[in-house]
């Protein structure tokens, strides 16, 4: 119970850090949805996780991160709580960094932020 606590003070803070710096002309913003399939390699990319969301969103068929990244811990934290507890949330990608896994076009995660 304390260690929900402490997530649920993490992603906040987290959300509202990162959501003064999601709204760059880079970046784009999925409807408010909820996550439908998370998936994470650990061969390929450099520990790449990708996931889908439940919504239609017609600029990325699903998105993308990998461990490399200095955000990773949080993301996969928050995506991960986002997904077993079926919270709504926006997806704040980069529809021109397109992941190499895929055929579709999954869009590289630039923020996560909870609704």
């Amino acid at each position: 119970m304390k260690t929900m606590k402490y997530l649920a003070q993490l992603f906040l803070c987290l959300s509202v850090v990162c959501s003064g710096f999601v709204y760059s002309a880079d970046y784009i913003g999925s409807p408010v949805t909820t996550i439908h399939k998370v998936l994470s390699y650990s061969q390929y990319g450099n520990g790449d996780v990708a996931f889908t969301i439940a919504s239609k969103f017609e600029n990325c068929n699903g998105f993308w991160f990998n461990k490399s990244e200095p955000g990773f811990n949080a993301m996969l934290s928050m995506l991960i709580a986002a997904y077993q507890a079926k919270n709504n949330l926006v997806v704040y990608a980069e529809p021109d960094k397109i992941w190499t896994g895929s055929s579709a076009s999954f869009c590289h995660v630039y923020a996560l932020e909870y609704k």
